[in-house]
């Protein structure tokens, strides 16, 4: 099996549906937004999120107890890159925000820790702490198959070291 490596058409990022998701359970058909995941032995449906905080404003409590607290994190597909609110990282996540100190990955709420920093999913200037700025980094996704595509996704970084 060859790597392949290319690049994402797209990246998508949109805000979530008015909410709150109150059920536990779905199949395509109960998805605002199509999107249904497979968690342990139930489904839930994903939606879309600009950051971390769309998605325990769209999740309640109850939901949170039960299955899991969601992160906004980038979902890869064939042709695109999605921001969904996903379980966390099997590893676990961690707490930190962006521009917490870290030395990990899994320290990181939503996973990404770039110089010894968290960096948070975002969309927009708007999705940061008022010091930072939303700005471009290179990752790159493990696909089915042992697919790789690379993709520039949008993280938190302080204004000083935001890449241009």
């Amino acid at each position: 099996m060859s790597e392949d490596t290319r690049t994402f058409d797209a990246m998508v990022c949109a805000a979530p549906p008015p909410g709150p998701y109150l059920t536990g359970v779905c199949d395509l058909l109960e998805c605002q937004q199509g999107l249904c995941l497979g968690v342990g032995s139930d489904n839930v449906c994903a939606v879309a999120c600009e950051s971390t905080q769309d998605c325990d404003s769209y999740y309640p409590e109850l939901f949170r107890a039960l299955y899991f607290r969601p992160v906004c994190d980038y979902v890869a597909t064939d042709t695109s890159i999605l921001t969904l609110c996903v379980p966390p990282p099997a590893s676990g996540a961690g707490s930190g925000r962006s521009g917490d100190m870290c030395s990990s990955n899994s320290q990181c709420r939503d996973g990404l820790c770039v110089n010894g920093r968290c960096a948070d999913v975002c969309c927009s200037d708007a999705s940061c702490p008022s010091s930072y700025r939303c700005a471009p980094i290179d990752l790159t996704f493990g696909l089915e198959g042992g697919e790789t595509r690379s993709a520039s996704v949008m993280r938190c970084f302080p204004r000083a070291d935001a890449p241009m």
